[in-house]
């Protein structure tokens, strides 16, 4: 057998055969890193648009400060700026599973009323609120909403976590088990279980602002964005919190047994040569 062939094979029996870390590519559905365009990086969803004065920024204003690493300006809250994807069925698996996880940097300019992101749910009440939150609201509380508005098992609470002109790493989520989570900073700070079930949902993403309306615009910028068709474990929270990007939590599968074997077989082969 060629070396060629033996690679091919063992290639394929890995793949087939070994298991995978708890994030695979097909958890990852959208991923908007903002450096240089809107464009999505990852996943099933379509590129963003920008829309009133959103904007890429330019130089180190992405929550790495690193050279080249740029966000999503949406400029001073209330001015209507927003960044938007297209409808479509690329978040149909967010109703399916029944969990989700929304991940994102942000700058916040002021505290003001104002949603960082919305996804849209035709039959969810609360203006087709699939998912979206308030990071802050004009009171200083964060505000976690799914499937609707504002009953206990839609709406999830947190006061006091959210600071101005500082970059903060947030995550919202929901398991198939109705347990809802907020995180900040890579720290938990809020549960509650009895979640309602997921909306379908209409594949409309709206960063910065509220989806039906746009209004509510946020002030500041977001960095990052990242929708997950899965509940995150408190360790991948922990590293998108520590400046991993979403990408780099996608497990690669680790080499099988069968394919092992064929390697030593492999270097076996090309040792009697």
């Amino acid at each position: 057998m060629k070396l060629s062939s033996i690679i091919t094979l063992a290639a394929a029996c890995a793949f087939g055969t070994s298991a995978q870390a708890a994030l695979t590519a097909g958890n990852l559905l959208a991923y908007y890193n903002m450096n240089g365009q809107s464009a999505n990086q990852f996943g099933p969803a379509p590129d963003a648009s920008l829309g009133g004065a959103a904007a890429i920024t330019t130089g180190n204003q992405g929550f790495s400060g690193a050279a080249g690493d740029e966000s999503l300006d949406l400029m001073a809250g209330g001015d209507g700026s927003y960044a938007q994807t297209a409808a479509g069925s690329h978040f149909d698996s967010l109703h399916v599973n029944n969990a989700f996880s929304v991940s994102f940097w942000q700058y916040n300019n002021a505290f003001s009323n104002s949603s960082a992101f919305w996804l849209g749910a035709p039959t969810a009440s609360g203006g087709e609120r699939g998912a979206q939150a308030h990071t802050p609201w004009g009171n200083g509380t964060v505000y976690f909403d799914q499937s609707g508005c504002c009953a206990g098992g839609e709406r999830l609470t947190v006061g006091g976590v959210a600071t101005a002109d500082v970059w903060q790493h947030f995550v919202f989520q929901k398991d198939d088990l109705g347990n809802r989570e907020i995180w900040i900073d890579g720290v938990l700070g809020a549960s509650a279980g009895g979640g309602e079930a997921s909306d379908p949902f209409d594949g409309i993403l709206t960063i910065g602002a509220e989806g039906p309306t746009l209004a509510n615009s946020f002030g500041g910028r977001i960095d990052e964005m990242a929708v997950w068709n899965t509940a995150l474990s408190p360790g991948e929270v922990g590293a998108l919190a520590g400046g991993a990007s979403a990408v780099s939590l996608l497990a690669v599968p680790e080499p099988s047994s069968v394919l092992l074997g064929l390697l030593g077989l492999t270097l076996g082969l090309r040792r009697r040569r």
